[in-house]
């Protein structure tokens, strides 16, 4: 039953090519390189299992890159100084961080304040609302307890403020934010 090519050393087979793998003879007794002969790169068109054999152990993406937040409302903020946002996705796991200054409010205004412009949309999971951490700095209405809530099926971020025994509505208002308003995001979610 062995492959159609083997490579032995004193006749012991050590590895065996077939026409769609290649592996070692003896299941989960050969390293790929070592601390002293490291390959340089690898490149996978599908994926790799860590840990194990099963759909859960697969790490399949890894993704590094930008993206532009933006405050919205039931108006959006007219101009920003600046507005970066970085990322890292490993598997279906997203980090995003970033931040922007608002240069000049316009109309601003409403009841909650979304950060717009994920790079991926939040997964719908039962019970699931990924939380944040987010910075203000030069607010026009001092808040405590700020906090950021991913929005499910979407792709952006909420400001709430308040915990514990508070009311259902913990929305942050758009009177928050004004002209030279700094805005600090870090959130961690899962990808739909």
């Amino acid at each position: 039953t062995g492959g159609e090519l083997s490579i032995r050393i004193n006749g012991t087979t050590l590895y065996e090519f077939d026409s769609n793998l290649f592996y070692p003879k003896v299941d989960n007794s050969k390293d790929l390189g070592h601390s002293g002969g490291r390959w340089k790169d690898l490149y996978l068109s599908g994926g790799v299992y860590l840990g194990g054999t099963g759909a859960a152990n697969k790490l399949d993406d890894y993704e590094e890159g930008t993206w532009t937040p933006a405050a919205s409302s039931d108006a959006s903020a007219t101009a920003y100084n600046y507005a970066t946002g970085y990322y890292t996705k490993i598997g279906r796991k997203v980090h995003v961080t970033g931040q922007f200054r608002i240069s000049t409010i316009g109309s601003f205004s409403g009841a909650v304040i979304n950060i717009t412009g994920l790079p991926f949309n939040i997964t719908n999971l039962t019970n699931y609302d990924p939380r944040g951490i987010v910075g203000i700095k030069n607010a026009a209405t001092a808040k405590g307890a700020i906090f950021l809530r991913g929005v499910s099926n979407t792709n952006y971020m909420r400001l709430e403020a308040n915990n514990g025994n508070t009311s259902s509505d913990r929305n942050c208002n758009a009177n928050v934010f004004d002209t030279d308003t700094i805005c600090y995001v870090d959130l961690t979610y899962f990808v739909a």
